[in-house]
């Protein structure tokens, strides 16, 4: 007959249950995502996974409120919320 706990088991904490994922908005459509810290990449990489008609090399530019915004690159690690948006845009530059 096999034991069922073992002292080991019975030791362990269980690890917490975390639930990160946020939805934010890019270009007015909402993106969910499974963890708040993330690039300018795995947002537009889950923007269009997720349907929004955007593009690996569009420039995304976070809205911080109060018409300001902030670039954040594809390597750029940042920290959403719920509220969060962003706006991706074509990269027009011609050089």
């Amino acid at each position: 007959m096999s034991e069922i706990n073992t002292k080991e088991d019975e030791t362990k904490p269980s690890p917490p249950v975390q639930n990160d994922s946020v939805v934010i908005h890019v270009n007015e459509q909402p993106v969910h995502l499974e963890q708040k810290k993330v690039t300018g990449l795995q947002i537009k990489q889950a923007a269009i996974a997720q349907g929004v008609r955007v593009q690996l090399d569009f420039i995304l530019m976070e809205e911080l409120g109060h018409n300001r915004t902030r670039q954040v690159d594809d390597n750029q690690n940042i920290v959403v919320h719920d509220r969060s948006r962003f706006q991706a845009i074509p990269n027009d530059d011609q050089s």
